[in-house]
């Protein structure tokens, strides 16, 4: 907790993405709808700043009937959709998906709130990348349980599962440094 992971990638790291490729389709997904919105409202103020414009200044302009913090795209059609992990996502694709903070601390502990988190994450969030191969889905949470999104995904790949890279950072130092 508390080491930016929210404003380095579901804010930073998506706007500068579409400064430098201006046709891809990002969605930003959390436990909370709000958490997400809010997410694409500072990726979007981040966009529309006079810096960004002088770092990148060919950037696509907002459309202006498509200017929300649930849902922004350009003039080119590249897009930032946020939504609650809650939220059937449908008619909606992209080539990179953010999950951030897939679960909350307080439903951590709930064995069926973290079986629903899991089974949304294979069941509905990989089906939203527009190419399986080429598309990318980044988690960045806090480990809340062993079976949380991260811990399920690592006991797959210990299994035999699909291999993920990890960045991890880890909150307590198991060894003097």
């Amino acid at each position: 907790p508390r080491s930016l992971k929210t404003e380095i990638v579901s804010i930073a790291f998506i706007a500068r993405c579409l400064g430098n490729r201006n046709n891809m389709k990002f969605m930003n997904i959390s436990y909370s709808s709000g958490l997400a919105q809010d997410n694409s409202s500072a990726c979007r103020l981040m966009y529309k700043s006079e810096t960004y414009k002088s770092i990148f200044p060919r950037r696509a302009e907002i459309r202006d009937d498509q200017d929300t913090k649930q849902y922004w795209t350009t003039i080119d059609w590249w897009q930032y959709y946020a939504s609650g992990s809650t939220w059937t996502i449908v008619w909606k694709w992209c080539d990179c998906m953010v999950i951030d903070d897939p679960i909350k601390p307080a439903d951590a502990m709930s064995d069926v709130v973290r079986a629903w988190v899991n089974n949304n994450f294979h069941n509905t969030l990989k089906s939203r990348l527009n190419d399986k191969t080429l598309g990318a889905i980044v988690i960045i949470m806090q480990r809340l349980h062993d079976d949380d999104l991260c811990g399920h995904l690592i006991e797959q790949e210990e299994r035999g599962g699909e291999k993920r890279e990890k960045v991890i950072i880890k909150a307590i130092a198991e060894e003097d440094e």
